[in-house]
């Protein structure tokens, strides 16, 4: 062989022993690190394709001529040196301890080895990956083949029937078949036997018999609420029938006693008794339409004659009637008058025989004006609180002049200062409401001696109880209030609201004075009535039970709401 022939083979060998030094250190380092196997491939692949083939055509002419080279001899050049640093691959001693056949051969095994290796490696994966597959038999008469494992209506790709058999793997409680995934719970491991047809109408009888009895369950559960209603509305009707009953047999007990009580009044007896309202009419005769001549006050006695509700007594020396209807069997007691007590004041005075000239200021809420000097006497009118009087002043009564009248008002219920008025109430949501106040104000008319009267008889109610129907001081509904002070000065209205609206004549609510009626709609229709006490808009009504006899306000915003017209009696 010669020397370049020997210096090539030479650079083999090194490379085939770098490759297998490299070989040993990789094996070494398996374990350690995942980038080793890819060396290891790398160099056993590229001493296997490169020089492997080649070792054996040389390893016999390089064992010949090797010990007659002058290698050996030479003295190192840069490029040997590199090549004796690298393991000294040329020292021959490394060829005779470990041959280059036990070499190949050791990395020949260990590819091989390798290879196995990984092979092996492969199949546990796959099966490791690949659960087996089973076979099943469609359970039911029809089952849906999904695109996914869920149970959503738009992922049905196919539709088996029954007893049809299926291939696949087990997943999540799914078969994974060639054609889709199938719900395991509608599979079974074997084929489903057919019932025959027999059994097949047996079932359906049976089917049918249980939605039959079903039916007539339903059918007699309906059947017993019908009956259970119409016992019920049975039930509803009696006990309305022996309401009315009741009723009518109430009404026929009134009506006896009222019979009696007219058949006992008819007949004249002795009567005394005492006045139970704050002012009775004094009349010419047995009856309303006759002329008023003067007028008692509560706690009053009075003795006479009673006949059909009405006790004739003598009266200033003339003959005269009074109903007997707002007559106590029983004592009444006077009011009691609380005297004042300032300087100067009337009640200090009120025993001085000669008169003397006064002017102060009315401090109740309404002050009647009357013919006399007396609460015997007719009324003819009245002040209400803030209005100031002037005149002469004795015995406790103050002569006033009376729109262009002597009238003679109490001058216990006079101060001698100044006493405002009662401040006006008016809504924002009135039209113009300042000058339309101010100029009602300016332009208010004097209210009839009647009106004033009625509304000064009403007043004094404030606080009494509300009774439905009631048309007495023992209660009051809002029409029998108004029925009430109107009768006291013997005028007689219809007895409910919506029939009150058509006595007298109507009023605007920018013209309203004592005495007045005022309606309201709260319902539909008219259903309230209430009566005007003073030129501030003020009423009088009784409410509801639970709150009585108050005083309401034409221009708050309930009244407001509800308004539905004013009637003027006078």
């Amino acid at each position: 062989m010669s020397k370049k022939n020997i210096g090539s083979t030479i650079g083999v060998l090194a490379a085939v022993t770098i490759g297998a030094s490299a070989y040993a250190s990789t094996i070494n380092n398996l374990d350690k690190e995942d980038q080793s196997k890819k060396v290891l491939e790398n160099n056993v692949s590229y001493i296997e394709k490169e020089y492997a083939s080649k070792v054996n055509s040389v390893k016999k002419d390089y064992s010949n001529e090797v010990s007659n080279t002058k290698f050996a001899e030479k003295t190192e050049t840069k490029k040997d040196a590199k090549l004796s640093k690298t393991r000294n691959l040329a020292d021959p001693t490394l060829f005779e301890s470990s041959s280059e056949d036990a070499i190949v051969k050791a990395i020949d095994e260990k590819i091989q080895e390798n290879k196995e290796e990984d092979q092996n490696q492969n199949t546990v994966e796959q099966v490791i990956e690949q659960s087996p597959v089973v076979q099943k038999f469609v359970a039911v008469e029809s089952l849906n083949v999904r695109s996914s494992k869920n149970d959503q209506e738009n992922n049905v790709i196919d539709v088996l029937n029954k007893n049809t058999k299926v291939s696949g793997q087990v997943e999540d409680g799914w078969l994974k078949t060639d054609k889709g995934y199938i719900k395991l719970d509608f599979l079974s491991d074997q084929a489903v036997e057919d019932t025959n047809q027999e059994d097949i109408l047996a079932q359906e009888e049976a089917r049918k018999a249980e939605e039959a009895k079903k039916a007539e369950e339903a059918r007699k559960a309906e059947e017993a609420k019908k009956a259970e209603e119409a016992r019920k509305a049975e039930e509803a009707k009696k006990a309305e029938e022996a309401r009315k009953a009741e009723e009518a047999k109430k009404a026929e007990e009134a009506r006896k006693a009222e019979e009696a009580k007219k058949a006992q009044a008819s007949q004249a007896t002795s009567y005394t008794g005492w006045v139970n309202v704050s002012a009775l009419n004094v009349r010419s005769g047995a009856g309303t339409g006759s002329s008023i001549v003067g007028s008692l006050s509560t706690g009053d006695k009075v003795s006479g004659t009673l006949q059909n509700g009405w006790l004739k007594i003598s009266y200033n020396g003339q003959v005269a009637y009074i109903s007997a209807n707002y007559l106590s069997n029983r004592e009444v007691k006077k009011p009691v008058v609380e005297k004042k007590q300032e300087n100067n004041t009337p009640a200090k005075q009120e025993n001085t025989v000669q008169s003397q000239a006064y002017t102060g200021w009315v401090n109740t809420a309404a002050l009647n004006v009357r013919s006399g000097a007396s609460t015997s006497y007719s009324i003819i009118g009245s002040y209400t609180m803030g209005d100031k009087v002037s005149g002469q002043l004795a015995n406790g009564w103050l002569k006033v002049n009376y729109n262009g009248r002597s009238g003679y008002i109490s001058a216990n219920l006079l101060s001698s200062k100044e006493v405002a008025k009662p401040q006006q109430v008016v809504e924002n949501n009135r039209t113009n409401n300042n000058q339309t106040a101010q100029q009602t104000s300016a332009q208010r008319p004097q209210a009839s001696a009647s009106g004033q009267a009625a509304a000064n008889i009403a007043r004094q109610f404030v606080g009494y109880p509300y009774v439905w129907g009631g048309t007495s001081p023992s209660g009051f509904d809002c029409s029998g209030l108004v029925y009430y002070a109107y009768k006291q000065i013997g005028v007689n209205l219809n007895r409910n609201s919506a029939a009150q609206f058509s006595n007298g004549y109507s009023v605007g609510i920018n013209n309203l004075k004592p005495g007045d009626l005022v309606f309201f709609n709260q319902s539909g229709s008219i259903d309230h009535v209430g009566m005007i006490v003073d030129y501030n808009g003020n009423y009088v009504h009784a409410v509801s039970p639970g709150v009585g006899v108050q005083i309401g306000n034409i221009y708050n915003s309930w009244s407001q709401r509800v308004f539905a017209g004013a009637r003027r009696i006078f």
